[in-house]
C-alpha cells in the first residue's frame, strides 16, 4: 500500500515538474519577445531621429536616459512626422516642437499624461487629434501659427490649463466645451476666421485675466 503511493506521488511530483518547466519555458519567450519588443521601438525612434539630425544630447541613444527624460527640445528640426513611439516617454514633462514641418501629431501624443507644458507654435497642424484631451496635467498650450481649422471637443479636458495661445490659425468656431478650462488665465485667438462668438462663450472669456479676441 505504501509503495503504491510513492509511486503516485512521484508521478505527480514529475507531472508537476514537466509542467513547471513548459510554463517557464512559455513565459520565458514571452519575456524575451517584449524585450525584443522594447528595444525595436527605441530603434525606431532612433532611426527618426537621426532621420532628421537630433542630437544624442537632445534625444539620448540609451535607454535609461532616454525613458529618464523629462524635457524634450526639438524646435527648428524641420520635422515633418512625429513618430507614434514619441507616446512611450511617459516622463515627459515639457514638450517643445515649435517652428517645425507638421502636419499631424500621432494619436499617441494621448500617452503623455505626465506633460504640463506643450508647444507647437509655427508649424502646419490642421487638426488635433481626440487623444490631446488625456493630457490632463497640461498647463501650458501654445498652438500659435499653424493652420487649425478646428479644435476637438476633448479640449475641453484640459481644466488645468492656465496658458492657451491659439492666434493666426483659421478657425471658424470654437467647441462649447471650451468654456470648461476655467482655469485659464491668458487665452488668444486673435487673426483667426470666427466670424462671432457665443454668447456662452463670450461670457467666459470675459472672465479670462488676459484674453485677446
Amino acid at each position: 500500500m505504501t509503495n503504491k503511493l510513492v509511486i503516485k506521488d512521484s508521478n505527480q511530483h514529475q507531472l508537476l515538474l514537466e509542467q513547471s518547466k513548459r510554463l517557464f519555458s512559455v513565459t520565458h519567450k514571452i519575456f524575451s519577445h517584449s524585450l525584443v519588443t522594447d528595444n525595436a521601438w527605441m530603434q525606431r525612434l532612433w532611426a527618426w531621429a537621426n532621420e532628421f539630425g537630433i542630437e544624442d544630447e537632445y534625444l539620448p541613444r540609451n535607454k535609461k536616459d532616454l525613458l529618464a527624460k523629462k524635457e524634450l527640445y526639438l524646435h527648428h528640426n524641420n520635422l515633418t512626422k512625429l513618430p507614434a513611439e514619441i507616446g512611450n516617454l511617459t516622463n515627459l514633462r515639457h514638450l517643445n516642437l515649435w517652428e517645425n514641418n507638421l502636419t499631424e501629431l500621432p494619436a499617441e501624443i494621448g500617452n503623455l499624461t505626465n506633460l504640463t507644458l506643450l508647444n507647437l507654435t509655427g508649424n502646419r497642424l490642421t487638426e488635433l487629434p481626440a487623444e490631446i484631451g488625456s493630457l490632463t496635467n497640461l498647463i501650458y498650450l501654445d498652438l500659435q501659427h499653424n493652420t487649425l481649422t478646428e479644435l476637438p471637443v476633448k479640449i475641453g479636458n484640459l481644466t488645468n490649463l492656465t496658458y492657451l495661445d491659439l492666434q493666426h490659425n483659421t478657425l471658424t468656431e470654437l467647441p462649447a466645451e471650451i468654456g470648461n478650462l476655467t482655469n485659464l488665465t491668458h487665452l488668444n485667438i486673435q487673426h483667426n476666421e470666427l466670424t462671432e462668438l457665443s454668447d456662452e462663450i463670450r461670457n467666459w472669456a470675459d472672465c479670462i485675466t488676459h484674453v485677446y479676441y
